[in-house]
């Protein structure tokens, strides 16, 4: 109890408290005035489902860009990281609590057939339990180099607001680079600079399996329009060996008539000719 009590202190600050107050405003206005922008863009329950998510992975994706810059800047090393505590930090983490919250709710009343147990409830609690604890422990700013692994997410909003510009093989390589290869990347350094806070590193690989259970079901999903194409070509080339195959018939059939004609034709030449 008393480290929850101490977390919960830690959440005490301006910084986070009034972020999460106005962040949740600026929630509430994104879901329902979208719907009332575009009534005929947003009218299903899938559609709803994607109006906080694409709020909040170009927020998180863009605001990161900071943060990477300067975790790269100084050689990967997070105990030299300017901003690993900045009231930035814990303004956007503030942001992505109140992102969390309203997919659950709004998820709860108006798309639950699309809060998948795994990746909506399961990750969203992680997340909640995660980002105080970071907050606590004073490395808000670590999470904010980690939210580039939000751009993957960016690439599938866009494909959902439009659909020519949807692209499932950039979304699989940007996941496999950030959340995949960047993820073991922020944790072996993560480990290099702090090898006995145990409980940062545990933290850092809290949502490493559920990456892989993505990437998992995007390969899966690959892989089945991999064997469909194959499948239709392999019918279309069937279809054009038949129709090749019933031309060659015609044409030979045609041949050997126009012998039969010809030599029909002759036959009732030669007493003519004789």
């Amino acid at each position: 109890m008393s480290s929850i009590s101490a977390v919960w202190n830690s959440l005490m600050i301006p910084e986070f408290y009034l972020s999460l107050c106005m962040c949740s405003f600026f929630q509430i206005a994104l879901f329902f005035g979208c719907q009332m922008k575009w009534p005929l863009k947003f009218k299903t329950p899938i559609q709803y489902a994607w109006i906080p998510t694409t709020g909040s992975s170009f927020i998180m994706t863009f605001g990161s860009l900071p943060f990477v810059k300067d975790y790269f800047t100084n050689q990967s090393d997070l105990s030299s990281f300017q901003l690993l505590n900045s009231p930035y930090a814990i303004a956007f983490c503030a942001y992505f609590v109140s992102y969390l919250l309203a997919d659950m709710i709004f998820g709860y009343i108006y798309y639950p057939q699309h809060m998948d147990i795994v990746t909506g409830w399961i990750h969203h609690t992680i997340y909640l339990v995660l980002i105080p604890a970071l907050i606590h422990y004073k490395v808000p700013g670590a999470f904010m180099v980690a939210a580039v692994m939000e751009l993957p997410t960016i690439f599938l909003a866009i494909g959902f607001l439009n659909e020519k510009f949807k692209s499932e093989i950039l979304f699989g390589i940007t996941f496999f680079l950030t959340r995949l290869l960047f993820h073991v990347y922020f944790v072996i350094q993560l480990y290099l600079v702090w090898p006995t806070q145990y409980t940062l590193i545990f933290f850092s690989t809290f949502t490493f399996p559920l990456h892989i259970y993505w990437f998992k079901r995007w390969t899966t999903r690959q892989l089945k329009r991999i064997r469909s194409y194959l499948s239709e070509s392999f019918v279309q080339f069937e279809d054009h060996v038949d129709l090749t195959s019933s031309i060659d018939s015609c044409i030979s059939s045609s041949v050997n008539h126009i012998k039969l004609e010809k030599r029909g034709f002759n036959n009732r030449l030669d007493p003519l000719v004789e």
